[in-house]
């Protein structure tokens, strides 16, 4: 068909028909628009239903068949299209196979014998009468009206997620398109920072610049795993010479020493083993707390609860139930314990420290022996002191994350390690004061968390580009989420939901169309023989003598015949059995590619318009 129209267009033969003419013609023929809404009777997506719009408005033209495009489906809706419209339709197809096909298509749609075929005229026209006998009543406008609704919901979701809108200037669905495509490469970035969205736009050049220099300058080069120096705050290279100094003074074999006999000192005490130096701090802490109060006191003050004693020596207020007299004889008894020629000034102070200092020893003490302190406790206390002015000093220089363990509070096996990696991990402190505008800068653009992420991922340069842009798709999708609150009530189980009612409303929509034209096609069948009941009755006896041909039920019964067939199927070569003067306002040409033009003209010859289906190849 399609190579004997490219045939008349080189001869100029156009003119032979006009429907020949508007196929082959090469000016841009402006197509009629319908305004008319389809009723589907299958399924149809974006593609066939443009195909029906374009016929239902009048247009002729070719389509093309890809095998497995679904175009006899295509065939049925537009079948079901023009029956609704009162519209005729002859359909011709080479092969037999697809008559056939499309017959049993239009049956198991629910709409047996809307095409009947010239092999098997008898019983499609049975079917169709059946049909128009069975119809039932339909809702179609309800269904319409419930799938426009469903319809709505998802579009909302469409429109919050397609939308600009926000302050990056992007949608959601470009973030997650983009996000898609970066996960897709080889090797795919994975940092997971995040900008802040006043800072995205207009970043990605400026950032870009300076992560590069950055990465030049080796600044990506180590990462909290290679080091604990990581993240160090120092402001000159002397502050780091002279920290440095201290670590590995006291790394090593001095800081193993300081331990040993620090521990055997609290141990001589039957005090309990320290894990940590916050432990090694509060033991030391108790002992000359202990020490300060025997200087003041006898040692039989820690011998008893004195909270009485306490109660005693308080201002009015803090007195308690104590009488006049009792107040008087404890507060007398409390100054018993002060040791001969010592002076306390704030006896009540004195006293609570005291009953503290008694709590704390049982609680550190082994055994029940009363708090003392030994000789050697100032020689200890400053061992302690020559590590906690260390610590103190590191901790102010190191990371402040509040995530990282203090040195003071980890397992003192774990401290010494932490120190030996303090003395021998010190490469990122060379040209360390250097890259400190490279940091600021960073930080400045709003790109410190990224340049954090790539200290841990160590990327080469050609990743730079990637990885900048993982964290913009990624910020940009976390602001445009919190710029429109409407898309965060769209969960994964909404929009399941959604897509589900939709999909149920659509399968109604065309289960109702069905019915539509199954009652459409009743009413008009059961009003033509209440008006014509002679060609009623020759339609009958054609029946019961099973004489009905093509040809003779639109000869004898044509008004009620066009009622009941809309549509006919025949080889182009039986085109000849059809009445003479039959006429149809619309030629279906299925498997054109198998069709001679001559073959389809004394088809195309009967009709206003003319549509061709075929697999060019």
């Amino acid at each position: 068909f399609v190579p004997d129209l490219l045939k008349l267009q080189k001869l100029g033969m156009g003119e032979s028909s006009a429907l020949v003419n508007e196929l082959i013609s090469d000016t841009k023929i402006i197509q009629k628009q319908s305004t008319r809404a389809i009723t589907l009777v299958t399924n149809a997506d974006a593609t066939q239903r443009q195909v029906l719009e374009m016929a239902q408005a009048g247009n002729s033209f070719s389509v093309e068949t890809l095998p497995g495009c679904g175009y006899i489906q295509t065939v049925v809706n537009l079948l079901a299209n023009f029956a609704l419209e009162g519209k005729s339709t002859l359909v011709i197809a080479p092969r037999a196979q697809t008559g056939d096909e499309l017959a049993e298509r239009l049956a198991e749609t629910g709409l047996p014998g809307l095409a009947i075929r010239n092999t098997d005229s008898w019983a499609d026209t049975v079917a169709a009468i059946s049909r128009n006998e069975k119809a039932q009543p339909n809702s179609y406008q309800r269904a319409l009206q419930e799938l426009t609704e469903a319809e709505a919901k998802i579009g909302d979701y469409f429109a919050s997620i397609e939308s600009g809108d926000n302050p990056v200037g992007v949608s959601l669905i470009v973030a997650l398109s983009e996000l898609a495509k970066l996960s897709g490469l080889s090797p795919a970035p994975v940092n997971s920072a995040r900008i802040r969205a006043e800072l995205l736009p207009g970043i990605e050049e400026p950032g870009l610049d300076a992560l590069t220099r950055a990465l030049a300058s080796g600044l990506f080069s180590f990462g909290a795993k290679e080091t604990p120096w990581f993240h160090a705050r120092f402001h000159t290279q002397a502050e780091i010479d002279n920290l440095l100094g201290m670590v590995r003074e006291l790394a090593g074999e001095e800081l193993r020493t300081l331990r040993y006999q620090i521990n055997r000192y609290l141990q001589e005490l039957s005090l309990k083993a320290s894990n940590s130096v916050q432990e090694w701090a509060e033991q030391l802490n108790l002992l000359l707390g202990i020490r300060d109060t025997l200087d003041k006191f006898l040692p039989s003050i820690y011998d008893r609860n004195i909270s009485d004693l306490i109660a005693a020596t308080a201002v009015r207020g803090d007195r308690g139930a104590l009488s006049g007299a009792q107040r008087r004889r404890f507060k007398k008894l409390a100054k018993e314990y002060i040791r001969p020629g010592s002076s306390v000034p704030n006896l009540h102070e004195a006293l609570i420290k005291a009953e503290q200092q008694r709590s704390l020893w049982g609680n550190h003490c082994l055994t029940q022996a009363p708090p003392t302190v030994p000789l050697g406790l100032s020689a200890t206390q400053s061992k302690f002191e020559k590590i906690a002015t260390v610590i103190d000093l590191l901790q102010r220089h190191l990371d402040p994350n509040p995530d990282i363990q203090l040195l003071t509070r980890l397992n003192l096996d774990q401290l010494e390690q932490r120190f030996a990696d303090l003395a021998s991990k010190t490469d990122i402190l060379s040209g360390f004061i250097s890259r400190l505008p490279l940091l600021a800068e960073l930080d400045a653009l709003g790109l410190g968390a990224l340049s954090d992420e790539l200290c841990r991922i160590h990327p080469k340069l050609e990743q730079l580009a990637d990885e900048l842009s993982l964290a913009w798709w990624q910020s940009a999708f976390e602001a445009i989420a919190a710029a429109n609150p409407d898309i965060l009530e769209f969960s994964a189980e909404e929009i399941s939901k959604l897509e589900t009612k939709f999909e149920l409303m659509a399968q109604n929509l065309i289960s109702e169309g069905v019915l539509r034209v199954q009652g459409t096609l009743a009413t008009r069948w059961k009003s033509s023989i209440e008006a014509r009941p002679v060609e009623a009755d020759v339609l009958r006896n054609q029946l019961r003598r099973r004489e009905l041909s093509l040809k003779s039920g639109y000869r004898d019964s044509k008004e009620l015949w066009q009622a009941l067939i809309p549509a006919q199927i025949l080889s182009p070569f039986r085109v000849h059995e059809l009445s003479d003067k039959q006429e149809f306002d619309a030629v279906l040409i299925l498997d054109a590619s198998s069709t001679g033009l001559a073959e389809a003209v004394p088809a195309i010859s009967r009709a206003k318009q003319v549509i061709a289906f075929g697999d060019p190849v």
